[in-house]
């Protein structure tokens, strides 16, 4: 019997059949992509310890090669829900299905088979991802309540709040070193 969303016998790994053919095109680039990195990756990170693990060139080439990819095959932000959407001042940002969370985190299991760089290539790398949800969230809510009647001014105050959400995030995570664990 085939499974449906409003069965009882639906699995919670149920998805939709777009969410499905996503998660396959997701799970080729991890096993085509990703993983095939992580040697190169690797050798591109084991000189840089403390500081210098977080200057520019410490990018390993690979990850933005691996970062254009995830873009052009639809799985950028897989993680942003879909009633944020909306919210994002630039398209090309949004991800390519909305996803709920469960769906999210189905496709998860397929990042963390490349824990390293799968993640970070499809721009949905944790802590980042839960803390720039609920900054955007509570900062619509708190934004939406005051008086900015500009959609110009209120665009223009949502990307300061989201950049200094991002700079507090990466101050975050450096200073607690999540490199090196």
């Amino acid at each position: 019997m085939a499974e449906t969303p409003g069965s009882t016998s639906a699995s919670l790994s149920w998805l939709r059949p777009e969410v499905a053919s996503l998660k396959n095109v997701l799970d080729d680039f991890v096993e085509r992509d990703c993983i095939p990195a992580e040697a190169s990756y690797a050798r591109h990170l084991e000189s840089r310890h403390g500081a210098d693990r977080w200057k520019i060139d410490a990018v390993p080439p690979c990850l933005e090669e691996l970062k254009q990819k995830a873009k052009d095959l639809g799985l950028w932000n897989l993680f942003i829900p879909p009633h944020l959407v909306s919210k994002i001042p630039d398209p090309d940002l949004a991800p390519s299905i909305p996803l709920s969370y469960r769906e999210y985190g189905i496709l998860c299991e397929s990042l963390g088979r490349s824990p390293h760089i799968a993640p970070e290539a499809c721009n949905s790398s944790a802590p980042d991802t839960y803390a720039i949800i609920r900054s955007v969230e509570e900062l619509f809510v708190s934004v939406s309540s005051c008086c900015i009647h500009s959609p110009t001014h209120h665009l223009s105050f949502l990307i300061s709040c989201a950049a200094a959400t991002w700079k507090f995030c990466s101050n975050s995570v450096r200073s607690s070193n999540v490199a090196t664990i």
